[in-house]
């Protein structure tokens, strides 16, 4: 059952599609999933920004620097979680030095 779009229900469904995708072996499902949550609001949910710290490892995984560097943008700009805020930091200073 799908969660309708505007629900706040639907980052955190997303979210969890995703993990499900990675334990089955999906790659590119789950990637379609946390891309998902880019454009979702609020920009502060919390699944939504656990989505993209995911999606940013992904990318720089797949050698996608410039994408990852704006989803960890995106991180730094909207997480009220300073944990995840010091990490986003981290990674944009060491891959803006590649």
């Amino acid at each position: 059952e799908k969660v309708p779009g505007g629900k706040r229900e639907k980052g955190e469904a997303e979210f969890y599609a995703a993990r499900c995708y990675d334990k089955l072996k999906m790659p590119k499902k789950q990637k379609e999933a946390y891309e998902a949550l880019v454009n979702f609001v609020p920009r502060s949910d919390e699944y939504r920004l656990a989505g993209l710290m995911r999606l940013a490892e992904i990318y720089e995984a797949e050698g996608q620097i410039k994408k990852g560097l704006v989803v960890y943008g995106d991180i730094v700009k909207n997480s009220k979680n300073p944990d995840w805020v010091a990490l986003a930091k981290e990674r944009i200073k060491i891959l803006n030095q590649k």
